[in-house]
């Protein structure tokens, strides 16, 4: 059997207790928005404002990968272990916060194509209203 050997400050125990899957699957999806600003909190007062970006958009972007993932196993094939589905989504997240990290480069890249289309267009529009 699959366990978890923390409590999560009570949270596992108090899910155990409920015994329903899918308070694990609304608090992958709701939940992921306030914990989104608590660990950018947490890592602006460290000091690792650089990663910001990538560990928020890997949390934003597992809340819709878990949902794609947890919500069938729950509905076609009856997950109600717990701790399991608790595990998966920690999978899940850890996966896309690492996804984000990897290819933080790359999202920068994009990123700054982006600004300067935006600049672009800009400097285009005041040439416009200038004639």
């Amino acid at each position: 059997m699959i366990t978890i050997p923390f409590s999560l400050f009570g949270f596992t125990d108090w899910l155990l207790y409920r015994g329903e899957g899918g308070l694990v699957i609304m608090f992958a999806t709701f939940g992921m928005i306030p914990a989104g600003i608590v660990v950018a909190l947490v890592m602006r007062a460290i000091g690792l404002k650089n990663y910001i970006a990538p560990v928020a958009f890997g949390m934003m972007s597992s809340m819709f990968v878990s949902m794609i993932v947890m919500i069938p196993m729950l509905l076609m094939f009856g997950l109600s272990d717990i701790p399991k589905a608790i595990l998966i989504w920690m999978v899940v997240v850890v996966s896309c916060i690492i996804f984000f990290l990897v290819n933080i480069n790359y999202i920068d890249i994009w990123n700054s194509s982006l600004e300067g289309k935006e600049l672009k267009n800009s400097i285009k529009s005041k040439k416009n209203k200038a004639k």
